[in-house]
């Protein structure tokens, strides 16, 4: 079945949209949780919700789905994990910043997969984007810690995850097959990557429901969510809308916390917004333009 961009686009926001609330979310427990035991018990989550919807279909895994499983796993043990443990050290809008630079680093990795070359156009609405998110969190960079490395390589493993994601998709069809696999071999990865990982039950009511909303809304869904809709869009454009992230994660933290929202935030989140409606703008409009040149000339062809 054939989706619009457009259709695409909303439907990748939405994942975006649970994603930034996972921001605010983890910043208010994560003193109560080691990084790698959230994460592992948030895809436990993930696993265990998504698997009633692959039960019977096992009996179709490919070997191509389960490898992509096996290394998109890999790659979100790490992401997660860096992120989560970069939150430690430095605030969510820094964080939020640097998680935000995979989409200057997209349209460079599309070459290693012969997704096509970089367009012009691509970075600049990259780097203009990149612009807004740093307007809009205020990231201050006056001293490197080491939670500013942790986020950065999750970042470039987020990024080398879309890509990844863009290449595969158009060659499979089981995609809830592909999500379920890359959701539960992120446990194993988690088990291997952390090295404090210990399974005590969770009895702090607080922790208990943001694992189980990140790891129902925020993983499942939202992971489904990519691996259908991505491939329906370009690469550029999905981390154009994957780099709003913080922008729902300020907005949700407005109204968790109801600190106000800044004229940074508002002038930020503008920008960002620019670099993703600007795209389909300017082809619209040379759509429109090459129709009404087609007209003309059949007219005076006439």
């Amino acid at each position: 079945m054939k989706y619009t961009t457009t259709k695409a686009d909303l439907m990748l926001l939405i994942a975006t949209a649970f994603w930034g609330l996972t921001f605010p979310l983890m910043q208010v427990i994560i003193t109560q949780i080691a990084p790698d035991v959230f994460v592992f018990y948030r895809f436990m989550v993930a696993a265990l919700v998504f698997l009633p919807l692959v039960w019977l279909s096992f009996h179709k895994t490919s070997m191509r789905v389960l490898l992509i499983g096996i290394l998109l796993g890999a790659f979100n043990s790490i992401i997660y994990i860096c992120q989560t443990t970069g939150l430690q050290t430095i605030d969510a809008p820094r964080a939020a910043f640097i998680t935000g630079a995979s989409v200057v680093m997209v349209p460079f990795l599309l070459p290693l997969l012969r997704l096509g070359k970089p367009l012009t156009s691509d970075l600049f609405f990259a780097f203009l984007c990149l612009l807004g998110l740093f307007i809009l969190t205020g990231a201050s960079f006056h001293s490197l810690r080491s939670g500013d490395f942790w986020v950065l390589i999750g970042a470039v493993f987020n990024a080398i995850a879309i890509v990844t994601i863009q290449w595969i998709t158009p060659k499979i069809s089981q995609y809830r097959l592909l999500v379920f696999y890359q959701i539960a071999f992120t446990l194993p990865a988690t088990i291997l990557i952390g090295h404090h990982l210990n399974f005590a039950p969770i009895f702090n009511p607080i922790v208990l429901g943001v694992v189980l909303f990140c790891g129902i809304f925020a993983t499942s869904i939202a992971f489904f969510i990519q691996v259908k809709y991505q491939q329906h869009t370009s690469a550029p454009k999905a981390a154009l809308i994957y780099a709003l992230e913080p922008v729902f994660a300020l907005v949700f933290a407005w109204l968790i916390s109801h600190n106000g929202l800044s004229i940074h935030t508002l002038i930020g989140g503008t920008i960002m917004l620019l670099s993703i409606a600007l795209p389909d703008g300017i082809k619209l409009y040379r759509l429109k333009h090459w129709q009404k040149n087609a007209r003309k000339n059949r007219a005076s062809s006439t």
